[in-house]
């Protein structure tokens, strides 16, 4: 089930996401970040260019 249900806004999805983004766990860090252009689907492109870009750095590291 790939599928995103949520009753709320989606505005509140979005720090949820970036603390997964900066987990202290790289496997966590990993999934998040293989997940980040699904995410940002659902999200408004204010939102995701908020809150998601400045997470995500270009050019590799394992710390997001």
């Amino acid at each position: 089930m790939d599928e995103l249900f949520f009753f709320g806004n989606r505005a509140d999805l979005a720090p949820a996401y970036v603390r997964l983004l900066r987990d202290n766990e790289a496997e966590v860090r990993i999934a998040a970040a293989g997940k980040v252009t699904k995410f940002c689907r659902i999200l408004s492109p204010q939102l995701a260019i908020q809150h998601i870009l400045p997470c995500v750095k270009v050019g590799g590291g394992n710390k997001l």
